[in-house]
C-alpha cells in the first residue's frame, strides 16, 4: 500500500474512532432523575380539629392528576411527585367552607427527595361569621372577569359586611393587598374559586392582581359607618320643621 494511501486512511478512520469514544462516555453516564417528592397535609376545622372527607384534585402541567381525600385525622398525602410548582384545589365537605384568608387553591412547591408539608384551614357555615350568620349577614360579591378587571372595582360597604371574590374564567388571578395587612395575598387560580373576607375596620382599602397588574386590574373597598345617616338626619329636620308649622298654626 502507497504510504500517501495509508495516511489519508489514518487521518478519516481517527475521528470516527474519537466519535465512537465519546459515545460510549455518554452512554456509561445517563443523566440521574432527581428524587421524586412528596405533599404531607391536614385540614383542620375552625377549633383546630382534624377534618376528614375533604376533598383533594393535585395537578400540574404534563403530569396525571391525583386524587385524595382526608382521613378521619384530617391528614392526607401526595407520593412520587415531581420536584416542583403544583396546583392543590380543595373541595370542602357538606357544612364547610373555606376560613378567612384561606384560598380554596393552593400552589405547593414540591422540593426534590422531601415531602412539603400543607394546612388547609376550614370552617363550619354556620360558625363562619362572615356570610348569612356575619354581623350584618351582608355579602358582596366582586368578579374575577377574563378581561383582567374586577367587577365592581370600587365598592363602599359597612363594618361587618363580606367581601367575596370569585374567579369568573380559568385564568389565575390574585387578591393581593396594596399598601395594608388586612388580609394575606389570596390565590383563584380556576374558574369559581372563591376567597372571602369580613371588614370590621373602618377605611379604604387597595388591593390588586399581582398576575395582571401592568393591565390595570386593581380594586378599592371602602369601610364606612352609618352610610344612610345623612338621610335619617334630613328626614328627623324636616319632622322637628312640620311641628313648628303646627304649631304656629295653633296660635291663630
Amino acid at each position: 500500500m502507497h504510504p500517501l494511501f495509508r495516511l489519508v486512511l489514518v487521518l478519516v478512520a481517527f475521528p470516527l474512532f474519537l466519535a465512537s469514544v465519546v459515545a460510549c462516555d455518554d452512554d456509561d453516564d445517563p443523566v440521574t432523575p432527581p428524587d421524586p417528592g412528596s405533599i404531607d397535609g391536614i385540614v383542620l376545622d375552625e377549633e383546630g380539629q382534624g377534618l376528614s372527607g375533604t376533598g383533594l384534585l393535585l395537578t400540574r402541567s404534563g403530569e396525571s392528576d391525583q386524587n385524595a381525600t382526608s382521613g378521619t385525622d384530617g391528614t392526607f398525602s401526595f407520593t412520587g411527585l415531581t420536584p416542583g410548582s403544583w396546583m392543590l384545589a380543595v373541595t370542602p365537605p357538606t357544612g364547610y367552607e373555606a376560613a378567612p384568608n384561606q384560598s380554596l387553591s393552593v400552589q405547593v412547591d414540591v422540593p426534590e427527595g422531601a415531602a412539603a408539608e400543607v394546612t388547609i384551614n376550614l370552617q363550619s357555615e354556620e360558625s363562619n361569621g362572615n356570610g348569612e350568620n356575619g354581623e350584618n349577614g351582608e355579602v358582596e360579591e366582586i368578579q374575577l372577569t377574563t378581561a383582567l378587571t374586577f367587577s365592581p372595582d370600587d365598592v363602599t360597604i359597612e363594618p361587618g359586611t363580606t367581601i367575596r371574590w370569585v374567579n369568573a374564567g380559568n385564568v389565575f388571578h390574585t387578591v393581593t393587598p396594596d399598601g395594608h395587612s388586612e388580609w394575606n395575598e389570596a390565590e383563584l387560580s380556576s374558574q369559581g374559586d372563591t376567597f372571602e373576607h369580613t371588614f370590621e375596620t373602618e377605611g379604604v382599602f387597595e388591593y390588586y392582581c399581582a398576575p395582571h397588574l401592568d393591565d390595570g386590574m386593581t380594586g378599592t373597598i371602602r369601610v364606612e359607618s352609618g352610610g344612610n345617616g345623612g338621610q335619617d338626619n334630613v328626614q328627623e329636620e324636616d319632622n322637628d320643621n312640620s311641628g313648628g308649622e303646627d304649631g304656629d298654626d295653633s296660635e291663630y
